[in-house]
């Protein structure tokens, strides 16, 4: 097998759709075709089913996109090995930013480390909160930004900063023109979470929050993204919560941000990175961490 041609495979096997896959790799998609079904021959399985509804993948195919990652993850921890034995070479710091994250703070954070070591490349990558454990594991990114993970093993998670809460209200809510409101008055009215199972950092806080002061709080919808959370607020669906921090990015003409009486109620954001198996993180790592914390 070639590399190129499980390059392709990733491609059709992430895209489910050879146009988009040939398009993703820069080539035709006759010869991503032609290519597949080499591969198809070489294993002697066959790795996508092509219909008129569409492109799905088999259990064998399936199964081949698990050990590819694998094989051009540690494609990726060679090279990066190689190149950190010399010292000519200047190992890019891979960052994942998750849950649509758009924090001044972050900015701020990014541009003073660019500012710090001009010669250390940034690779931002911005991801699904879901992706990130496992391509932390893989080794695929360096730390992510996000507002919390199921981490279980093979990754750490460490507070970075806490903004405090805010509420966010329709332009014309009736309490859209307080100075600050409390928990109580948020909780009588239905309230506009993120989904659980798209950004679980998010909507974890938050409704650890919420539960504090209602057993059975109404729930008018749940948004896939933060950006959709301010955008169904406007829309009257309900109350929403988010940090100060988001909002001085995400300010609106037809959303009212209104501080939320409780000194204690704040968001986390998190760095998370790859526990060590040896308990000694890599010193680029360790310094961007300790550079993260300065921000707290």
């Amino acid at each position: 097998m070639q590399l190129r041609q499980l390059r392709y495979f990733v491609a059709v096997a992430e895209e489910l759709n050879f146009y988009r896959a040939a398009e993703r790799v820069h080539v035709d998609q006759s010869p991503m075709s032609r290519t597949i079904q080499a591969l198809e021959g070489r294993l002697n399985v066959q790795l996508f089913v092509r219909s008129r509804r569409g492109t799905r993948i088999t259990p064998a195919g399936e199964r081949l996109l698990i050990e590819v990652k694998d094989i051009f993850a540690h494609i990726d921890r060679a090279v990066r090995a190689v190149q950190e034995v010399d010292g000519r070479c200047r190992i890019p710091l891979r960052v994942g930013i998750a849950d649509g994250m758009v924090q001044p703070r972050l900015s701020q954070c990014l541009a003073q480390w660019r500012e710090l070591l001009p010669k250390t490349e940034l690779d931002l990558r911005e991801l699904r909160s879901l992706q990130v454990p496992d391509l932390l594991r893989r080794e695929e990114i360096d730390v992510a930004f996000c507002f919390g993970l199921a981490v279980g093993d093979g990754v750490t998670q460490e507070a970075a900063w806490t903004d405090p809460v805010v509420v966010l209200l329709p332009a014309e809510h009736a309490l859209a023109t307080a100075t600050s409101l409390t928990m109580p008055q948020v909780v009588a009215h239905p309230l506009v979470l993120c989904d659980a199972e798209v950004k679980p950092g998010f909507r974890q806080q938050t409704q650890a929050l919420v539960d504090r002061y209602s057993d059975a709080p109404s729930i008018a919808v749940a948004a896939s993204s933060l950006a959709q959370l301010i955008t169904q607020v406007g829309a009257g669906f309900g109350i929403g919560l988010a940090d100060a921090g988001h909002m001085e990015t995400l300010a609106r003409p037809d959303v009212v941000s209104v501080p939320l009486d409780d000194p204690a109620a704040v968001l986390t954001v998190y760095v998370a990175y790859k526990t060590p198996s040896d308990g000694k993180v890599p010193d680029a790592i360790a310094n961007f961490l300790a550079h993260v914390k300065t921000f707290a």
